[in-house]
């Protein structure tokens, strides 16, 4: 059912489509870069989910960066996109790198997602709310890839933590800075 609803959601987002032009190579393409961050993320904790009777309304998976699994998550959610053709993630690998050197530990908000049968309902903005209120004490990092969901965060994130950098029409890095202990 997760990866049923990221399919359903990002499989022909522009951001997927650009990267993957032709139609089964990018389905093929797409299980198999989105599988190991899925299973990464439910098995390490990464996971923040809406339910109601027992289904899947939405979700976010967050990856914690540390310098005990930097080589995984760096593995599993940068290099193998840069390797299937993604360029644009060179940055953000770059920047991930940094954080860590900086601050020692860094959160990435893989993907946030809302089953296509409830969006419009406010759950996602829920979801991203709570994560940035979980992760505020840990630099958050983020792509956004929709005018929606960077007006999200822009009205989540509007205490100036938050900046966000343009890459390409579908492509902006985001980044949130640790909420400090006088500000909490």
């Amino acid at each position: 059912n997760v990866y049923r609803i990221f399919a359903e959601n990002f499989y022909n987002s522009t951001y997927y489509r650009e990267l993957f032009p032709i139609g089964p190579a990018r389905r093929s393409e797409l299980d198999s870069l989105v599988a190991p961050t899925i299973k990464y993320c439910l098995e390490n904790n990464g996971a923040l989910a809406a339910v109601s009777d027992g289904e899947l309304l939405g979700y976010n998976l967050i990856a914690e960066f540390n310098s005990e699994n930097r080589d995984d998550v760096v593995r599993i959610f940068f290099d193998s996109y840069i390797e299937a053709g993604d360029k644009k993630v060179l940055l953000l690998k770059k920047r991930f790198l940094d954080f860590l050197s900086n601050f020692g530990s860094a959160a990435y908000f893989y993907v946030g997602v809302v089953n296509p049968e409830y969006r419009g309902k406010g759950i996602g903005k829920l979801l991203n709310a709570e994560a940035v209120r979980r992760y505020e004490r840990l630099p958050i990092m983020a792509e956004l890839t929709s005018p929606e969901i960077i007006s999200v965060y822009r009205h989540i994130c509007n205490d100036g933590r938050m900046t966000l950098k343009k890459i390409s029409e579908h492509y902006h890095i985001m980044e949130i800075a640790p909420k400090s202990d006088d500000k909490v």
